[in-house]
């Protein structure tokens, strides 16, 4: 709908953004293994796995604010004067996609697939919905779309979660 120059300044943009998600799915992954492996240290792995997120997002993220206009102009300076909002708001998604990792973490270690699915449809469906909505504004208002609906999956993470008592998550019989 905006058109193939929009579509290619998407593209890199979340080219890009896609290599920074790698890193909350890798330490979700070690984090389910870890948690099957060592149920009793449950609390401690994920204060562990949030530690090491943190330490390597954040940096991540200032570093796409300070230098993404250069990345995105070794393409053209078309690239970095359309697709550097857009970076900048992928890149800060990256926070609640690394806390949504943590929660998809838990789940699948506790093999609760049903409950992770309908919110994975639930928040793309959202994302699809606030793009089509915020289309007007550009592709700025996809990333603030895909902010939004990235944030609200991590609401409906925590709602979900909350609706599991600790004792009952941390005795649950394992399923692997």
């Amino acid at each position: 709908t905006l058109g193939s120059a929009k579509t290619a300044y998407y593209y890199i943009a979340m080219t890009i953004a896609t290599a920074i998600y790698t890193v909350p799915r890798s330490v979700s992954r070690n984090l389910i293994v870890e948690i099957t492996t060592h149920p009793d240290n449950v609390k401690q792995l994920v204060i562990h796995a949030v530690k090491i997120l943190s330490s390597i997002i954040l940096p991540i993220i200032i570093f796409v604010i300070l230098f993404g206009k250069y990345i995105l102009s070794m393409f053209s300076k078309g690239y970095a004067s359309n697709s550097y909002g857009l970076l900048v708001l992928l890149a800060i998604s990256a926070i609640t996609i690394s806390a949504s990792s943590i929660y998809w973490a838990l789940f699948n270690a506790k093999n609760m697939v049903n409950k992770m699915i309908w919110i994975n449809i639930v928040g793309t469906i959202l994302i699809l919905v606030l793009c089509y909505i915020m289309l007007p504004i550009g592709l700025f208002g996809i990333g603030i779309a895909w902010f939004i609906g990235q944030f609200i999956q991590l609401i409906l993470y925590m709602i979900s979660f909350r609706g599991i008592s600790s004792e009952k998550f941390l005795h649950q019989e394992q399923h692997i």
